[in-house]
């Protein structure tokens, strides 16, 4: 086991913990994000939410794990690219622009993991293509 296996689970787990505590933080406040949802006009606010949470759980999760890795990063990189510009294309204020360049940043990350794989500690091994 190679230190590059190391820095590639610890990279996995950092970008995880912003989903899986995201999804944590949704569930405690389910009515103001479903009204959140709702003020943006958008479809379905509660199914919206319940999918949201999900993936950002799960999907953290699996991150995390480095289980199905590339399917979990490819999810969570189009989650969070639109997510960026649902929420903060707004970017005359900026603390909206910080968090759309936030979500761009990790959204590419996250295709870097699409990209690589997990490295060799995941609990399933995505080899380099």
């Amino acid at each position: 086991m190679t230190s590059i296996n190391y820095m590639a689970a610890i990279g996995r787990i950092m970008m995880a913990l912003i989903f899986i505590a995201y999804g944590f933080f949704h569930l405690l406040t389910k009515d103001e994000t479903i009204a959140r949802f709702a003020s943006i006009n958008m479809i379905e606010p509660t199914i919206v939410y319940y999918i949201a949470t999900s993936i950002e759980i799960f999907g953290g999760i699996f991150l995390a794990l480095g289980l199905g890795t590339r399917y979990a990063a490819l999810i969570l990189a189009f989650y969070t690219l639109a997510a960026a510009i649902g929420f903060h294309s707004n970017f005359a204020d900026s603390n909206q622009l910080q968090h759309f360049m936030k979500n761009i940043a990790l959204a590419g990350g996250l295709i870097q993991v699409f990209a690589f794989g997990s490295g060799g500690l995941a609990l399933t091994h995505s080899r380099p293509r």
